[in-house]
Parts: C-alpha cells; sequence; structure tokens
C-alpha cells in the first residue's frame, strides 16, 4: 500500500513536470497547445469570442550574445512571471511557445479587453527596465504582440487564429517593434 502510494505521487509529480518549461516556470508548449485546442473547442461549442496572443522578446538573440544564455534565462523567467502576473482572470492563461517567445489565450474575451490585455503585457514588461543594451530606441527588454480575436464557427480552424496572431506579432516587428499589432476576425 505504502509503494502504491509512492507511486502515485512520483506519476503526479512526473505529470505536472511534464507541461512545466524548466527554465520559465510556465506551462510548455505542449501544455499551452492542448488548453488552446481545448478552450477553442470550448468557445465553439457556447458562441464565445477567443483571442490568442503571440509575443516575443524584442532582438533576444543579442541578449544572449551580449549578456550570456545564463542571463537569458534569468530574463525569461522575470519576463514569465511578470507576463503571468497581469493575467487577472483564472481563465487567462500564458504558456511559453518556444525560444523567447509567449502565448496568451483568452477565452470569452472581445477584441477591446484583449488589446488593452495586450497592452498592459507590453507596458509591463517595459517597466521592468531590464537593461539591453543593444536595443534601440528603447535600452532595455521590450516585447512584441500580435492578437488575433475570433468566434469560432464550424466553417473556421484553429490554425486560422494562430496564422492571424503571428502575422501581426511579424507586422509589430516591421512596424518598429515595443507594440501591440491585433485583428478581429469574423
Amino acid at each position: 500500500m505504502k509503494l502504491h502510494k509512492q507511486l502515485k505521487k512520483a506519476n503526479k509529480r512526473w505529470k505536472l513536470l511534464s507541461t512545466i518549461d524548466e527554465v520559465t516556470g510556465i506551462p510548455n508548449r505542449r501544455c499551452f497547445d492542448n488548453k488552446l485546442k481545448r478552450e477553442w473547442n470550448r468557445c465553439l461549442r457556447e458562441g464565445k469570442s477567443l483571442t490568442l496572443i503571440l509575443l516575443d522578446i524584442d532582438k533576444f538573440k543579442l541578449y544572449n550574445d551580449n549578456y550570456g544564455h545564463l542571463q537569458g534565462d534569468n530574463c525569461l523567467r522575470k519576463v514569465a512571471k511578470t507576463l503571468s502576473s497581469v493575467l487577472k482572470r483564472s481563465s487567462d492563461f500564458i504558456g511559453r511557445f518556444g525560444g523567447e517567445e509567449f502565448g496568451v489565450v483568452l477565452a470569452n474575451s472581445d477584441y477591446d479587453n484583449a488589446m488593452e490585455v495586450a497592452e498592459q503585457l507590453r507596458k509591463h514588461i517595459e517597466m521592468l527596465k531590464i537593461t539591453h543594451e543593444q536595443s534601440s530606441p528603447i535600452p532595455y527588454i521590450t516585447i512584441s504582440l500580435g492578437s488575433a480575436t475570433i468566434t469560432p464557427t464550424s466553417n473556421t480552424r484553429l490554425e486560422k487564429l494562430i496564422n492571424a496572431a503571428d502575422q501581426k506579432l511579424y507586422q509589430a516587428k516591421d512596424r518598429g517593434r515595443n507594440q501591440v499589432c491585433a485583428v478581429r476576425m469574423f
């Protein structure tokens, strides 16, 4: 019986560890993808809107090259913790998307609310004032964000939402970084 309890506890811990990004301490990409699919299906059933925000730390390769990967990992942890603190609703979700990219899922969140959240995320990272000498015009860590909001239907696919958020992220970068670009999809 004791061995069974230990095994059950170990399996529970392993399951938790398999969903957490070890550098940032937030959910990893697999967990993020699963959450996004679940929320898509829920919003589809309920006729609610869904927002995906993809964000990227601006010029992070230069940061790593200048300050080293250990300092880069510290920066990622600070950014992840700050981004998490901005999200207020229990249904709001953030996960590591890859490298220096993060994804935020806002279920039942309209376009205007999503824009407010995205702008708060951007401002809070800028307010950290993590020194980044290779970044201009602001010598601090900043983020660029792409946001897409849709009310899923049986005729739309999740990939359309992901592609739209990704395109808006690249638009934010092309327009000079440290900003939000968004789209309301129909």
